[in-house]
């Protein structure tokens, strides 16, 4: 991305062209933050909240790496993070946003976690 950036950047300086970030560039950039903030709150959140709704017996900790619980904070704040900034860049909320979201983190579950058996995916390596 800062590669792209950088480049976009340089095409800009040649055109001579008015890089000054305004209050419509501004806003969507805080947009994108407390979208992504949003997301990385459920992906963190939502496995520890599911276990001490259904009243299971043993704690996050010890579950965090055994299914269903392992994947409800990773496919529920990706597929909502996907789908949130599809539908920004869109202007409208669609169904094939959500599913481009859905298919997205299936391919990082199937090529992260699916492959690699002490591999834990986001956020539960980091407890």
């Amino acid at each position: 991305m800062a590669l792209s950036g950088g480049l976009i950047l340089l095409e800009a300086r040649k055109r001579e062209a008015d890089i000054h970030p305004n209050g419509r560039s501004l806003g969507f950039l805080l947009v994108i933050l407390v979208i992504c903030l949003i997301a990385f709150g459920a992906m963190i959140w939502t496995g520890p909240l599911a276990v001490a709704l259904f009243g299971v017996d043993d704690s996050y900790r010890n579950l965090r790496d055994t299914a269903p619980w392992k994947y409800l904070g990773f496919i529920l704040g990706g597929v909502g993070l996907v789908a949130a900034l599809i539908s920004l860049v869109e202007h409208r909320v669609t169904l094939r946003a959500a599913l481009l979201g859905v298919a997205g983190v299936g391919a990082l579950i199937g090529v992260f976690d699916l492959a690699f058996d002490d591999l834990l995916l986001p956020p539960n390596g980091d407890q």
